[in-house]
């Protein structure tokens, strides 16, 4: 998953008032570039919105995996990864069990401490809009195993400056509609030509 994450540097987070409006969405992202998609597990039937965008060729995972329920729910779909907005450390076990990714979520130093601890080095920092980039860059200096996808409140205008401050993706939900330019396609453009520009001038 943090291999995928590199390469994208961008995760589509799907949450809708419905399994229909998830999979039109999805196909809409997909249609864009982006094929590598979380599926909010707040959706309505968010299982039927997980098997229909895999049959459409997507790498879906299931997000706001709260607990253990959730967590077979999701992997009985057919959901490549799990995604959460805090650790569960009995969800974390099953999904190594089960050999699938687990990406727990963290806000603070305690926390990020604990999912490391438990061996995941790969972690969602969520609600990152409420702290900042400059959180994440303190947050890595301490833990310098430990990569982080801040997610919560994240725009295209200010998701390049995420993964300048180090990064390895930002997760994106409501506002990947919302952009300067007319399309996702065009505002993912723009995007990955910024993340280069920062690598270059880095």
């Amino acid at each position: 998953m943090h291999q995928m994450l590199e390469h994208v540097r961008l995760l589509p987070v799907i949450r809708t008032a419905s399994a229909e409006a998830a999979v039109e969405l999805g196909r809409e992202l997909m249609a864009a570039g982006l094929s590598f998609l979380e599926v909010s597990w707040t959706t309505p039937d968010a299982a039927r919105a997980v098997e229909a965008l895999r049959d459409a060729g997507a790498t879906v995972g299931a997000g706001t995996i709260l607990d253990l329920g959730r967590a077979r729910e999701a992997a009985a779909a057919g959901a490549e990864f799990l995604v959460a907005p805090t650790f569960a450390p009995e969800v974390g076990r099953w999904a190594e069990e089960q050999r699938l990714a687990y990406l727990p979520g963290v806000l603070t130093p305690e926390e990020s401490l604990r999912a490391y601890q438990a061996g995941f080095r790969l972690q969602k920092l969520f609600p990152a809009a409420t702290v900042g980039p400059g959180h994440l860059k303190a947050m890595q200096e301490v833990f310098g195993g430990v990569r982080y996808v801040p997610t919560g409140g994240i725009g295209w205008a200010d998701a390049p400056t995420w993964i300048a401050a180090g990064a390895v993706a930002v997760g994106m939900g409501g506002a990947i509609r919302r952009g300067p330019h007319a399309s996702i396609r065009e505002n993912l453009a723009a995007f990955r030509a910024a993340v280069a520009a920062a690598r270059e001038a880095g």
